[in-house]
């Protein structure tokens, strides 16, 4: 069984080496996409063997439907008559399962096509510093049903992604709701949730009164969310 991971990256150099700990576990190729990175994200990311960089082609800086095409494009490139599944996430986005690799051999076996997971939002106090895995350091989060997404699939499919993924279009196909986790690492300290926010607010030109907006909004949820949060692995 082989498995293609995809994802397009940006100044990443925190959150990658974690993301490519995680997926080397057990994908047979993971496919690094960067989008006019300015830090060392490429060289970190060609240094893992089961790495492949590759330059975004757009620039037209946030746009979502160039993104989707990406992955779209991408998957249907290298992937389609390779790999057996495909899953395309965000830097910050990772796929858990105790044995991955078992779960979705399983899955082609019943004849499965497309897979929804379970999505989490990890919470975190204090910005994870280690050389393990990301969730062995923050192991707890609230379930966040807008990462319920059917991120996993065939790749021969002819999938649709919508804005950020959470919308995935599969004509014809029926999405197996599965057990298969989606830890979203977003909010990893208060310091680092509002760092990242301020860089995308100012990329996609979010104007004062939306950017204040947004982040009051991004922090109370962090704040409820340190209160309420279980743990997850």
């Amino acid at each position: 069984m082989i498995i293609h991971v995809y994802s397009i990256v940006r100044n990443d150099s925190y959150i990658l080496p974690y993301f490519l700990r995680h997926y080397s576990t057990f994908a047979d190729k993971i496919f690094i996409i960067d989008d006019h990175s300015t830090d060392n994200t490429v060289e970190i990311a060609k240094a893992n063997p089961k790495v492949e960089t590759m330059p975004f082609e757009y620039n037209r800086g946030m746009n979502e439907e160039d993104f989707n095409d990406c992955f779209e494009e991408s998957y249907k490139k290298y992937s389609r008559g390779v790999a057996d599944w495909v899953i395309c996430v965000d830097s910050d986005e990772l796929v858990y399962d105790k044995d991955i690799r078992a779960t979705l051999e399983n899955h082609s076996k019943e004849g499965h096509l497309a897979l929804k997971t379970t999505g989490y939002m990890m919470v975190s106090e204090v910005l994870p510093n280690g050389m393990g895995q990301i969730y062995e350091e923050c192991d707890s989060g609230v379930k966040f049903p807008p990462y319920d997404k059917p991120i996993i699939f065939d790749p021969i499919l002819e999938v649709r992604f919508g804005e950020g993924r959470h919308s995935v279009t599969i004509p014809g196909i029926k999405v197996e709701r599965t057990k298969i986790l989606l830890l979203h690492f977003r909010y990893l300290s208060r310091d680092y949730f509002i760092n990242r926010s301020v860089v995308l607010y100012e990329r996609i030109g979010m104007d004062e009164p939306m950017k204040k907006y947004r982040m009051r909004r991004g922090l109370s949820w962090y704040e409820r969310s340190l209160k309420t949060k279980i743990k997850v692995i």
